[in-house]
């Protein structure tokens, strides 16, 4: 069975659960209405807020400061070196190198999405657009200006939505509804499965796991055999963000951050 053949086999399957804990303080950091944070594939850190893209090094040092054209309404680091920024007022995007140099910003097609809510990466060139017109989802190339795939929403999703958040991984999709939680959907499509947990507003990867904050616990689930562990953690967190032997970590009212030592 191929790699993707095992995600799709294991999101049928039930999670079950594992304790484990995290590290030390190395520094806090005073940064006033951050929206989110995340992280790269090289381990570089992001904090978003209305004014811009703040990127840290594991130590929480900052590297680096972007002001944006608009509050950022998503941020996707996961290509790794085209870190794709979405502007809903704007209905626009742009994609910036590691080191946040300034790019101009591209407005999206309207024929590929009327009302754009969310615009995520797909691969190396492609965008995941999720349109709240008829709240479909559409993968556009954007190297030949076509739609390679798109599929609607199914009924029970598009009922009093409140979609926050998307990324694709491993080839699947990950849709976040504040109020319901992650549903899964893979390349064709099909809708997997939901992992229900309201009140989130996003979640990041590390590995092969999907992991998000919730009431001051980190929760996992493995997309290969959907076994779910909790590391219990003194730090209160709206969010966090994992990578190269660091935690950093959201404040709950959003007017800090904290960067710890980490080892799963």
């Amino acid at each position: 069975m191929n790699h993707r053949a095992c995600i799709a086999f294991a999101l049928l399957l039930h999670p079950l659960g594992i304790l484990y804990g995290q590290g030390q303080l190395i520094r806090k950091v005073e940064l006033y209405g951050v929206r989110h944070v995340t992280v790269d594939r090289a381990g570089g850190f992001y904090a978003i807020t209305p004014a811009g893209i703040h990127k840290y090094d594991g130590d929480g040092e900052e590297t680096r400061q972007l002001q944006t054209p608009s509050p950022a309404t998503l941020f996707d680091p996961a290509n790794g070196v085209r870190l794709l920024a979405y502007f809903r007022d704007l209905q626009a995007y742009s994609i910036y190198p590691p080191n946040l140099d300034a790019r101009p910003h591209m407005k999206l097609d309207p024929s590929f999405a009327i009302d754009p809510w969310l615009v995520c990466s797909s691969g190396d060139y492609n965008l995941v657009i999720l349109d709240a017109a008829d709240w479909s989802i559409k993968v556009v190339d954007t190297r030949n200006s076509v739609v390679d795939y798109e599929f609607r929403l199914d009924s029970a999703l598009r009922e009093n939505p409140h979609f926050v958040f998307m990324r694709e991984y491993q080839g699947f999709l990950f849709l976040l509804d504040g109020r319901t939680g992650i549903t899964i959907f893979n390349r064709l499509g099909m809708k997997l499965r939901t992992l229900a947990v309201a009140g989130l507003q996003s979640f990041n990867f590390l590995g092969q796991e999907l992991y998000y904050c919730k009431d001051g616990k980190i929760h996992f689930t493995d997309l290969f055999t959907l076994q779910s562990r909790i590391e219990l953690t003194d730090h209160p967190c709206l969010e966090l963000a994992l990578g190269d032997g660091r935690c950093l970590v959201l404040s709950p009212d959003s007017s800090g951050l904290a960067f710890f030592s980490y080892s799963p």
